[in-house]
């Protein structure tokens, strides 16, 4: 019986700080990454279609479909907080135009989005869209 206890001590122990390291994971610790971050010039913008959150690179053709750090398009996380304030007004007509450091969860193709999360935004601007 005084084993079957430590065990299940053991187990809520080791299990419960598997969940805490987990719930602290940041997009740039994310297990889904593919390859280095990378810092962007770009305007986050709302699409009416999924992926929802889109980052335009600024200087280039290519729109990136943001998720959150466990590569899902419906996290809770998906946007800064910084990001998020500035949106809140008017998602769908506002962009945000900033620096944003980006992690990848796929490789570059052409003719498709890479899916990445946002580590860090700065020098962000709410411009309507």
């Amino acid at each position: 019986m005084r084993r079957a206890l430590h065990l299940a001590a053991a187990i809520a122990l080791f299990g419960g700080a598997a969940l805490a390291d987990e719930a602290g994971q940041s997009c740039k610790t994310s297990h889904n990454l593919v390859g280095a971050c990378f810092s962007i010039h770009g305007r986050l913008f709302m699409a009416e279609s999924a992926p929802r959150v889109r980052i335009a690179w600024i200087g280039t053709n290519r729109i990136l479909r943001v998720l959150d750090r466990q590569a899902s398009a419906n996290g809770p996380d998906i946007i800064p907080t910084a990001v998020n304030a500035l949106l809140a007004a008017a998602p769908s007509s506002i962009e945000i135009e900033g620096d944003y450091l980006l992690c990848p969860f796929d490789k570059t193709q052409v003719n498709l989005m890479q899916a990445v999360c946002i580590q860090d935004a700065s020098h962000l601007t709410a411009r309507p869209r």
